[in-house]
């Protein structure tokens, strides 16, 4: 099924369209947020935060690994001793 059944809830194909954006992340590529919600206009409204968030993630975690090698994000903002 690919609607959810419940408000707050996201279908298959929405996590199946995020998977994607954020497994090229991962892989070195420098997806567009746009031309993602382009491939996919129905779930252009839920998706749009959540890839414009990852991609910031990505980007500031990329950052930060420079700055701070060898040192993970939790003891970075204090999560772990």
């Amino acid at each position: 099924m690919n609607t959810p059944t419940e408000p707050g809830l996201v279908s298959r194909a929405e996590i199946a369209a995020m998977d994607e954006f954020l497994r090229a992340l991962r892989e070195g590529k420098t997806p567009s947020v746009e031309g993602h919600l382009c491939r996919y206009p129905e779930f252009r409204d839920s998706l749009r935060p959540v890839l414009e968030g990852a991609e910031l993630f990505h980007r500031e975690y990329g950052r930060l690994q420079q700055k701070y090698p060898g040192i993970s994000l939790c003891r970075l903002f204090g999560l772990e001793s």
